[in-house]
């Protein structure tokens, strides 16, 4: 193995003081030990010629032998708990060669109302009460048929009008706890259709992303200029003292990265450093100077070096936990894909120093 990664001060990288990439390069050799005590002969079909296909390959008499396999990368993360990644070369190569091959392609056209030589609304809609629930889900999540997309979304919650046949809302019902609750018949089927990017941005918002449509979450940050994006407070998180989420707004709705623009992100960076700083403030007695308006760049910077300061005198160990969500999706089997909330967002929080034992 050649070693070429660089190691600065408490940072692993493969980026050389010359401003080199340089990665590891593993050219794997290996016997392995066959510890198998059963052979199997088995024919697994024919050729056009009639000659079997056996899988004799599969269970060899003797050790295995691997010679000049296939050259391995090997990357350094700047970020030590992200390790390393290893490439296979082959494929490294052949993305080398058309980096757009590694994108997710886009989704082909489906619809079944189209399918079904376009059945007028009420015929869809039986036909969508006979359908099992797995191609339901299936049909959301695949769907690029916005009128079809209209029509799931009627039949899985209960939406208000206006007298143009827009959606201005949801109906909501109270619960036999006295909770008032939107009324949804499915829930998966629901957010399924909510997170296809055809359906119609004005159901879009009504359905998920107005603020206040999926609870109680504060919003306490906000960042508008050239974006719209907002800070919510996940009180009751799975990470002890909460965390934070940094969502684009119901009139920036972004579902692919290739819609993200420069502002979205410095947006949301913005609010991610501002959160972590007070934070931080907070914790070494340093009041944060504004309420009700977020601090600009120069303020922001003001409280960094204040920390930094501070940090001196009364050292700290904080750690930070932080994360993108790209998207939803779900799985026809039910089985969940995705997050709890729509679009592009990043996650942060400062994770506990100590933690009591039970």
């Amino acid at each position: 193995m050649k070693t070429a990664a660089s190691r600065g001060p408490g940072l692993n990288t493969s980026v050389t003081p010359e401003g080199r990439f340089r990665v590891g390069l593993h050219q794997p050799s290996f016997t392995v030990a066959n510890l198998r005590s059963n052979d199997r002969n088995d024919v697994l079909g024919h050729t056009e010629e009639g000659a079997a296909c056996r899988n004799k390959t599969n269970f060899p008499t003797g050790d295995v032998e691997v010679r000049q396999g296939r050259p391995i990368y090997e990357i350094r993360n700047a970020f030590s708990f992200r390790g390393a990644t290893f490439i296979d070369s082959s494929r490294a190569g052949d993305k080398a060669k058309d980096p757009l091959a590694i994108r997710v392609p886009e989704p082909e056209e489906c619809s079944l109302r189209r399918a079904l030589a376009g059945s007028l609304r009420d015929e869809y809609q039986a036909v969508l009460n006979r359908l099992p629930r797995p191609l339901l889900y299936g049909l959301a999540a695949t769907s690029t048929d916005p009128e079809e997309l209209i029509l799931l979304a009627d039949f899985c919650c209960r939406l208000e009008y206006n007298g143009a046949d827009e959606p201005t809302g949801l109906r909501y019902r109270e619960k036999a706890d006295g909770t008032i609750r939107a009324h949804i018949k499915d829930f998966e089927l629901f957010e399924t259709v909510a997170n296809n990017p055809h359906l119609p941005d004005t159901y879009k918002q009504v359905m998920v992303l107005r603020p206040g449509v999926q609870g109680d979450s504060a919003i306490v940050g906000e960042q508008d200029e050239a974006t719209h994006v907002y800070e919510y407070l996940r009180a009751n998180s799975y990470i002890p003292g909460g965390h934070y989420a940094a969502n684009l707004a119901d009139d920036r709705i972004c579902y692919r990265t290739s819609e993200l623009t420069r502002e979205d992100m410095t947006g949301m960076r913005h609010l991610y450093y501002q959160r972590i700083f007070v934070m931080l403030a907070q914790q070494l007695d340093i009041p944060c100077p504004v309420r009700r308006r977020g601090l600009n760049r120069g303020e922001l910077e003001g409280l960094r070096r204040e920390i930094n300061e501070a940090l001196r005198k009364t050292p700290i160990h904080p750690a930070t936990l932080w994360g993108w969500n790209f998207g939803y999706d779900f799985s026809s089997s039910g089985y969940r894909l995705h997050a709890s909330h729509q679009m592009i967002h990043q996650q942060y929080a400062m994770v506990p120093e100590n933690v009591g034992t039970v």
